[in-house]
């Protein structure tokens, strides 16, 4: 009888096992990818400008998507000058791209000390990290995505390099 029920709880275990791997595998997600597409200057003061960015974002997944707001920070050669939200709420259709507005407020102290450092530079790296905030019954899930370029400046143009996605 003993050997029966432990027979009956490893059964139950197994399946169990295997329900819940399998609702894993289910749920991942291929990668958002999270571009900087233009940016506006909104205002500018002596202590901070405000830019009105652009962004893209390519949903390669079968679902559609959901999201409830954005937070970024924008980075020139490697040093962080301005942070941008959103509290716009959008959602992005399967395998298609949505174009969404983030306000950023550059500090300008910032800004210049790295533009000063550029003066013998033929090219600036930036970055943009973005955390994509989507609501669900379990709370609030975040998606990190990391979007790093190189402006040319003899050529006028830019050059960007493949996106990552931390989890």
């Amino acid at each position: 009888m003993k050997e029966k029920a432990l027979t009956v709880n490893r059964f139950v275990l197994g399946i169990l096992v295997l329900w819940i791997s399998g609702c894993a595998a289910h749920s991942r997600l291929e990668p958002l990818e999270i571009t900087l597409s233009d940016l506006e200057v909104e205002e500018m003061t002596l202590m901070e400008t405000s830019l009105v960015a652009k962004v893209r974002i390519v949903n390669p997944n079968p679902e559609s998507l959901n999201f409830s707001g954005a937070s970024s920070k924008l980075y020139l050669e490697g040093g962080k000058v301005g942070r941008g939200v959103s509290s716009e709420s959008f959602s992005i259709d399967r395998l298609s791209t949505e174009t969404i507005h983030i306000s950023f407020f550059i500090n300008n102290v910032a800004a210049i000390y790295r533009l000063r450092q550029l003066q013998e530079k033929d090219a600036v790296t930036y970055k943009m990290k973005t955390v994509l905030f989507s609501e669900g019954p379990y709370g609030t899930k975040r998606i990190q995505n990391v979007y790093e370029g190189v402006l040319d400046l003899n050529e006028s143009g830019t050059q960007s390099t493949v996106p990552s996605n931390p989890s």
